[in-house]
C-alpha cells in the first residue's frame, strides 16, 4: 500500500511549534499515529498538512510534509489509498487527482 493521508491545514490559531515534532515517538497527534500504524513492512506513507513548507522523515517509509497547496504539490510515489479525515473541499479536490487510488471519502459524494 502507498498511503497519502491528507491531514488538514497547518494551524493558524496557535503556534506552529505545537505540532512540530522531530520524531514519531514525540508526536502526540492521533491521526499521524494512525496513519503510521496502518503501514505494513513494505508499505509507504505520507501525511500532508496544507499551508506550510516543512518535511519530517519519521521513518524510511513514513514522511510528514507541510505543503503550500495540496493541488500544486507533486508526489514522488503513486498512492493506492488516499485518506482524508474531513470532507473539506480542498481535500476532495486533492484526492481526485489520484483516480486509481481507493478514496472512500469520494464514494459518498
Amino acid at each position: 500500500m502507498n498511503l497519502l493521508f491528507l491531514r488538514g491545514e497547518v494551524p493558524g490559531d496557535r503556534p506552529k511549534e505545537q505540532i512540530m515534532f522531530e520524531s514519531l515517538a514525540a508526536n502526540d497527534d492521533v491521526w499521524t499515529q494512525l496513519a503510521y500504524s496502518l503501514l505494513g513492512e513494505k508499505d509507504y506513507g505520507e501525511i500532508w498538512y496544507e499551508g506550510g513548507n516543512r518535511v519530517t522523515r519519521y521513518a524510511d517509509r513514513f514522511v510528514e510534509r507541510w505543503v503550500p497547496r495540496y493541488r500544486e504539490t507533486t508526489l514522488g510515489f503513486s498512492p493506492t489509498v488516499v485518506f482524508a479525515r474531513g470532507g473539506f473541499p480542498r481535500q476532495i479536490e486533492a484526492a481526485r487527482r489520484f483516480p486509481g487510488a481507493f478514496r472512500d471519502l469520494l464514494r459518498r459524494r
